[in-house]
């Protein structure tokens, strides 16, 4: 196993990069850092809660498919 900052990979991050290099790693930080705050949400539990009593006590019964276009 190879240390921190002794990898092939790490020779290109130690590269200069050129500023539009810069600015779409930026961007892209960004956009990682976003979206693990997302994944990091959850639902509160009133909402939850609210949710669940606007559901319907009962599901109707399934119909066929075929009986579903036919109503139509």
């Amino acid at each position: 196993m190879t240390g921190e900052g002794t990898g092939p990979m790490d020779d290109k991050k130690n590269e200069k990069k050129t500023p539009a290099e810069q600015e779409k790693a930026a961007v892209w930080d960004k956009i990682n850092d976003e979206a693990e705050m997302l994944r990091r949400r959850t639902t509160p539990v009133y909402m939850k809660q609210r949710i669940m009593d606007a559901l319907p006590e009962a599901p109707e019964p399934a119909k066929p498919w075929y009986k579903k276009v036919l109503d139509k």
